[in-house]
Formats: C-alpha cells, structure tokens, sequence
C-alpha cells in the first residue's frame, strides 16, 4: 500500500483508533483505502505482486487474529456508517455477520 502525500494533506491521515493495539484492531489501512475512493481518488490492484507472509501462528493464534481484523472492519464499517454513509451500513449488514459465522463464534 503505497499513497502520495498529497493524498494525506488533502484527506487527512489514518485514523489511529482504527489500528493495531486499539478497538478498531486492524483496520486503519481499510478506512483509508475507503475515504480515498469516496473523495474520488483511483486505487490501482496489480493481481501479478505476490507477498508471502510466513505462516508462524498456531491455528489458534490464526482463529484469534482473524477475529481481530473482523473486529477492525466491524469498528470501520460502523464508523463509516455513523458518518451517514451507506456504504457502511450496507457492509456492515451483510458481510460482517457471514465472517463471524466463518469463525464458528456463538
């Protein structure tokens, strides 16, 4: 992820109650990513950069850090909705209670 810094004058930088250590866990990037496409900016996905991420977490390390980055679009998505965006009410009601299914939580 990679941005000008034009683009943090004009729409300002992360929100870091949105990153890691905090309620939003891990999800500052994501908010970011958001407000630059609602401001009108055009993000760019290059499908042939792979990134390897070593997977060192036990299965029970994973399933907890998985809930971490659900929380992190839970906390983005309601905030992005509070906002008055119907984009965040709309993910927010019909992706996040699918990812908590994935994860078996009752």
């Amino acid at each position: 992820m990679a941005f000008k810094k034009e683009v943090f004058n004009k729409i300002g930088d992360f929100r870091e109650w949105l990153g890691p250590g905090s309620i939003g866990s891990n999800a500052e990037d994501a908010e970011f990513a958001l407000r630059c496409l609602i401001k009108g900016y055009k993000l760019f996905y290059d499908p042939n950069i792979v990134v390897y991420h070593n997977c060192w977490l036990t299965k029970k390390l994973f399933r907890k850090r998985r809930l971490s980055y659900i929380c992190g679009e839970v906390a983005c998505y309601s905030y992005l909705g509070f906002c008055g965006l119907q984009l965040g009410r709309r993910v927010a009601k019909n992706n996040l209670k699918e990812s908590f299914h994935k994860l078996n939580i009752h």
